[in-house]
């Protein structure tokens, strides 16, 4: 029965997961000032090497997202501007435990809809839905999210 359990709770857990959103920056946005940054860790949680696409590259590029949710119930979804085709797509190898390191400038991600100051619950989320692309196959598909955060927008 314990040998069952563990099958399916490892089975659960996903291949790829967010270890870590932290804010170099403090948790308040002021718009139009210096920059903003939201540092994420996505950790392979695998005991196998994991193939992601490039974030330097059009596929990667535009996997992160930041996900605004208003107290109330409003949502707005910022998403990067993503990397203009420039040749062959690239992937990146996320070793097992390994982790891979983003940095998302609010500043340069496009908004769905304005954004409003005021106090947000934010989720990273890292979504890829393209498994293969010239020469590469069996890139990590799928969607994972972060734990809840705040974040003020003045």
């Amino acid at each position: 029965m314990l040998a069952t359990a563990f099958l399916l709770l490892a089975a659960m857990q996903p291949d790829l997961a967010i270890d870590s959103v932290s804010l170099p920056d403090g948790s308040l946005w002021k718009i139009g000032h210096p920059p903003f940054r939201v540092d994420v860790v996505l950790k392979n949680q695998t005991d196998r090497p994991l193939t992601l696409w490039d974030p330097q590259n059009t596929e990667g590029s535009v996997c992160p997202m930041l996900l605004l949710r208003a107290a109330d119930g409003h949502t707005i979804t910022l998403r990067p501007l993503g990397i203009e085709r420039s040749g062959v797509p690239t992937v990146i190898t996320v070793a097992p435990g390994g982790t891979l390191r983003l940095a998302l400038e609010l500043a340069k991600m496009h908004a769905d809809t304005p954004v409003a100051q005021g106090k947000y619950q934010a989720r990273v989320i890292y979504r890829n839905q393209l498994g293969s692309a010239g020469p590469h196959r069996n890139v990590w598909t799928g969607e994972i999210q972060s734990a809840p955060f705040e974040l003020t927008v003045q």
